[in-house]
């Protein structure tokens, strides 16, 4: 036998938990190789200190401590998903509310003793929000709010089964986002995109 032969056959003894003492083959290459005498002896060794060593305890609780663990992770995953939900909805009324809250935005404040003649202000030119995007926006968050609704916030769908209302929500931010957009002063629509291309999409996605 060989050393590499006589590593690989101890290896497999100590997987199989056997006793390398009592093998053969293994004892009569150590009589011959000195090195791998001292390995054999020092395994023999190593086991012998383990055999001694008492066995663990085990707790009887053990099962449900490890349960109860669980059960916080579980609740710590509700909690995230809770919290970015919130997110979401306060980011929607934040986007719904904008238009209301004023047609100008001031962009910077005049300060004094700066200039000893004042320009005359330019006319800022303001996107308004029409009647119909009014109320379609409000259709937006009307259908939003009842997607959520439906639901509990403690039980969720698995992420296969929702894969399917992915495109209809992409479609509403989008279409809030576009909304938000339009009422910034100084906004333009590109000429190659149609303006009402959005509005055709979302309507066909709620009928």
């Amino acid at each position: 036998m060989q050393c590499a032969k006589f590593e690989q056959r101890l290896h497999q003894l100590l997987d199989d938990r056997e006793n390398i003492e009592q093998d053969e083959m293994l004892s009569g290459h150590a009589k011959k190789c000195e090195e791998c005498r001292v390995v054999l002896q020092t395994q023999s060794r190593i086991l012998a200190g383990l055999r001694s060593l008492p066995s663990p305890k085990r707790e009887q609780d053990l099962g449900h401590r490890v349960l109860d663990q669980l059960r916080v992770d579980q609740r710590k995953r509700k909690n995230r998903r809770f919290a970015v939900l919130a997110l979401a909805m306060a980011a929607s009324l934040l986007i719904a509310l904008l238009p209301f809250a004023g047609d100008h935005v001031r962009l910077r404040q005049d300060r004094k003793g700066l200039a000893l003649v004042t320009p005359a202000p330019h006319p800022e030119t303001v996107n308004k929000m029409s009647k119909q995007e009014t109320e379609d926006l409000r259709l937006v968050m009307h259908q939003f709010m009842l997607k959520f609704s439906d639901h509990p916030l403690g039980m969720f769908e698995p992420v296969d089964q929702l894969a399917s209302g992915i495109r209809p929500l992409a479609i509403t931010f989008n279409f809030a986002l576009d909304t938000l957009r339009r009422t910034l002063p100084g906004y333009s629509e590109p000429q190659t995109i149609e303006p009402q291309a959005i509005y055709r999409e979302f309507r066909s996605s709620l009928s």
